[in-house]
């Protein structure tokens, strides 16, 4: 690696309602919730990025987790099955969301500042 590396991962403000479901972590046996599974990718993207900077450290690669911000992607394209008549909130809210050129920005600026 090169003496200054960087790892990005990009997470979510998600993670925080997230829980790790270690016996079944891939909900084969638990009933499916999207919320929930989704909670728990970006936490596993946030313990998955925290052991990279741990084991990492010294070496001159440094690992960083970041939340981008609420961006318009595909993502919110089951918001209706999920969250019914409070998709209304997101359509209000479209004003407010990033496009997806603008929420790179924060993944671009870990990836290349020299200032971190």
């Amino acid at each position: 690696a090169a003496p200054t590396a960087r790892i990005v991962n990009v997470s979510s403000l998600a993670h925080t309602r997230g829980q790790m479901q270690w016996e079944d972590i891939n909900w084969k046996e638990t009933p499916y919730n999207a919320i929930q599974a989704y909670g728990q990718s970006k936490l596993a993207n946030i313990l998955f990025t925290k052991e990279l900077a741990r084991k990492g450290e010294g070496s001159g690669v440094n690992a960083y987790a970041l939340h981008p911000g609420v961006i318009n992607t595909e993502l919110g394209r089951h918001l209706q099955d999920t969250f019914g008549p409070l998709v209304v909130l997101w359509k209000l809210g479209m004003p407010f969301i990033k496009t997806p050129e603008s929420g790179a920005n924060t993944t671009i600026y870990c990836a290349v500042d020299e200032s971190i």
